[in-house]
């Protein structure tokens, strides 16, 4: 079987060029990082009393700001505000102007809030493009909530276009499908909970929604009877209300709802029916996503806040005429200028941007609305129609933006996973030992894609590269490891932070993969959920190193010793979070040394002091790559005091060694647990 072309190999295909000459046909520019204290030169004054700028583009993103923030200038000139703040801006000719403003809000969730300001004109006003007039194209007004005339009237219509005129989303659901074991009827008469439909197919909504708040009425093996003869609306929480409200205005007469759908106080049913939530998401017909909802007593389809409200911050010309410009909050934070029209899944921007809205934060959700054909988001500051061949968002004008996949090039199977898990990592679970479990439905689907063996979150064909993923910056003073096994340590569900994979340009591997097993809790029910062991055996170079930490610096060092006793030079590498130096017990190791020190990963709540230490660890190099690329690259390893075995425990990754850090190694046999 011939391999899929990688992004890099498909650069230069026919049709990618035609698609990106495309995306660049309208001039377009972004200035990054636009220094505040040079924009306020146009309100400050120097020692002769004169504005120190007479910029009327500087004196106009003032008055956009203020009108936004309204005491962005006090609080950061009185010093009550200390966190670096910067402007971008992103205009493209025929589309709103951009203004992304970092750190103007606090944000604990993010090292660096972003909000986005569109700068536009009314579509159908007379809006003269003349000289001196920014770059602005026209939008659509938002409407005032959910559920007005007009927001009711955008998604239906964006739904039954996407039913009858999609051939990519109606494709998507050719071919057999299983149903959920249970559905609610929410057509004519009382709610209810329906069962045994078999071969029997439904059109039916799934919700996707923040659990949270007080108690509500969930599915338990005593309520099961009592539901499926009738449903109390007025017993439903306010989101689930909105979405059965949504549902019906769809003429959808069926809905999925987790927790009215799975037997909450049976751990057989739950398992059952999580290795099967993947199928119902991409089986929906319709997704309904409570963006904006942070628990389930909270509806989505009230008016919004006043945050989201349009406010007019007319520019004037030189000549003194007024043009009327209107500014409004991104609910969809913008895009890099080198996608414009096409936005397929699967981009690191894809990846790494963030939504707004707290369902966006919560790991469950990222494959329900991966996995949908079709979603309808109910975000804070508006609503956006997303399908296998659109994105449609309130207040925008066509042609909407593509989201077919492939379209800015070919991505290989490994190359789509890694960016799946980079973009999964980076959301929150209640529960550790979901880490696994809440993207078992992505993995199934790749897996019959791929035929390839799964291995708690990596793939046996690619093995080598999967391994050398590394933790996102920031992790390095504080322990990642969970309170219970989640999975083996050379696997990234062994941490909780996002992870994200450097990208290697034709990697040669310098390991051999000798063996792998992975135990499963529930072979029968979700094979590629919850596993109790994982281990890999390979065969590779071992080299005896150290790591050394700087407390002062906070970077973790790796070096080794030649055998003329001289040091290397020192390599920095993110480690799997924080990590400790303390005494070895059982003497000398198996490789000669008298080292009684070692590194490893500390406990979860285990007391540690945080100084500076050196101790001994190992490398194992897996691939190597162009120099001017990573070069050797590999994962530092921890030995584990276990008889007659060489097992090894990951510590991190490290890149960009030279060709000695795998020539002084010698060649074995080991275990990775």
């Amino acid at each position: 079987m011939s391999r899929k072309r990688g992004f890099f190999d498909s650069w230069h295909d026919p049709d990618l060029l035609a698609s990106r000459a495309q995306v660049s046909a309208l001039p377009s520019l972004e200035l990054a990082e636009i220094p505040l204290n040079d924009v306020l030169k146009c309100r400050r004054k120097d020692e002769k009393g004169q504005l120190m700028s007479q910029c009327r583009y500087c004196k106009y993103l003032c008055d956009v700001l203020d009108a936004m923030f309204p005491h962005w200038v006090p609080d950061w000139e009185q010093g009550y505000d200390t966190t670096p703040r910067k402007l971008i801006l992103m205009i493209r000719q025929g589309h709103p102007l951009v203004v992304c403003c970092i750190n103007f809000e606090y944000d604990a969730s993010w090292a660096h809030s972003r909000v986005d300001i569109e700068l536009y004109h009314e579509y159908g006003t007379n809006f003269e493009s003349a000289d001196g007039v920014p770059t602005i194209g026209p939008s659509l007004p938002r409407f005032s909530g959910g559920s007005t005339d007009e927001a009711r009237a955008f998604f239906e219509k964006c739904f039954s276009r996407c039913m009858a005129e999609h051939e990519l989303c109606r494709a998507d659901h050719l071919g057999p499908h299983s149903q959920p074991t249970r559905l609610v009827y929410i057509g004519d008469g009382d709610l209810k909970l329906c069962d045994g439909f078999g071969a029997n197919r439904v059109e039916y909504a799934a919700l996707s929604h923040c659990w949270g708040g007080s108690t509500i009425v969930v599915l338990t093996e005593n309520e099961l009877p009592k539901m499926k003869d009738h449903i109390l609306m007025d017993s439903l929480p306010a989101t689930f209300k909105d979405a059965i409200s949504v549902a019906r205005s769809l003429d959808i007469s069926y809905i999925w709802i987790d927790s009215s759908c799975i037997v909450q106080d049976s751990e057989a049913d739950w398992q059952k029916e999580s290795a099967m939530m993947g199928e119902v998401y991409r089986n929906a017909v319709i997704v309904i996503v409570a963006a904006s909802s942070p628990n389930s007593h909270i509806g989505f389809l009230g008016d919004r806040g006043s945050e989201w409200a349009s406010r007019a911050v007319p520019f004037r010309r030189t000549d003194g005429t007024v043009m009327p410009i209107v500014a409004r909050r991104r609910h969809m934070l913008a895009v890099g200028l080198d996608q414009g029209l096409k936005e397929p899944p699967l981009t690191r921007s894809w990846a790494t941007l963030r939504r707004i809205g707290p369902l966006y934060t919560r790991a469950w959700a990222f494959q329900e609305m991966f996995l949908a054909t079709r979603s309808l988001h109910f975000t804070p500051g508006g609503l956006v129609f997303e399908c296998k061949t659109h994105r449609q968002c309130e207040g925008a004008l066509p042609p909407f933006p593509s989201t077919a996949e492939g379209t800015l090039g070919d991505m290989t199977a490994e190359e789509k996973w890694r960016i799946i898990v980079n973009a999964y990592t980076h959301r929150r679970l209640t529960f550790d030992k979901d880490r696994l479990v809440a993207i078992s439905g992505i993995a199934s689907l790749m897996q019959r894609e791929r035929g390839d063996e799964y291995l708690a979150g990596l793939w046996k064909s690619s093995l080598a590269v999967d391994l050398l993923w590394h933790t996102m910056p920031g992790s390095e003073g504080e322990p990642l490891t969970f309170p219970q096994y989640v999975a083996p340590s050379w696997s990234w569900a062994s941490v909780d932070r996002g992870v994200v994979w450097n990208p290697l340009r034709n990697p040669k591997a310098l390991m051999q993969l000798l063996g792998a097993r992975c135990v499963p809790k529930e072979p029968s029910l979700n094979p590629l959920g919850q596993v109790t062991v994982g281990s890999i055996a390979v065969q590779g170079h071992l080299l005896q190193c150290r790591i050394r930490y700087d407390v002062g610096e906070r970077a973790h060092l790796a070096y080794f010793v030649r055998a003329n006793g001289k040091r290397s030079g020192e390599r920095w590498f993110m480690p799997d979070g924080l990590l400790i130096c303390e005494a070895q017990s059982g003497g000398r190791s198996s490789h000669g040394t008298d080292d009684t020190t070692y590194v490893r990963r500390p406990k979860p709540k285990e007391g540690y002091p945080l100084a500076d230490f050196d101790g001994l660890a190992w490398f194992l190099c897996v691939v190597k790559t162009a120099w001017t690329n990573y070069n050797h690259v590999g994962l530092l390893l921890r030995r584990l005091p276990i008889q007659n075995f060489e097992t090894f425990e990951r510590l991190g990754c490290v890149s960009n060694l030279g060709s000695e850090w795998y020539d002084c190694g010698m060649e074995q046999k080991l275990f990775l647990s």
